[in-house]
């Protein structure tokens, strides 16, 4: 964790689409930095799958298709997929979706662990803290 380094800004595209989304996190991760500074943990795990309900009767299961890309991005290993997801215009498909359940356990150790410091835990980073959760 390294502190609170700004959010990466987004391609004209993205920006047309999720910009409102990342002013607000980094609205709230400057909240976050101005009334628990030292201590107040912000999470940025990218994309994050899990099953999801569409109706009382069809469920999206997302991990059919996130597990196997994330399985093979860790394979490229992280220093190889962050090095690849930093390329202009296609690095977005290197950086790992993370499960739901990674970013839950993540979320618990930083807000129940004192030992976790303060700062950014970002993708490359949740499944580490996910793993000292899940060891306690």
């Amino acid at each position: 964790m390294d502190g609170y380094p700004p959010p990466a800004t987004p391609a004209p595209p993205a920006e047309a689409l999720i910009g409102g989304y990342i002013r607000g996190k980094a609205a709230a991760e400057e909240a976050l930095r101005a009334h628990y500074p030292g201590t107040g943990v912000a999470l940025r795990p990218g994309v994050i799958y899990g099953d999801r309900a569409v109706s009382t009767n069809i469920t999206l299961q997302l991990g059919l298709v996130f597990k196997p890309l994330e399985m093979l991005l860790q394979r490229l290993g992280p220093e190889t997929a962050a090095r690849m997801a930093a390329v202009p215009l296609v690095g977005a498909a290197f950086v790992p979706p993370v499960s739901v359940e990674t970013v839950a356990r993540a979320a618990v150790r930083a807000a129940v662990d004192p030992s976790v410091p303060g700062g950014v835990i970002d993708v490359w980073e949740l499944e580490a803290a996910a793993q000292r959760m899940g060891a306690q």
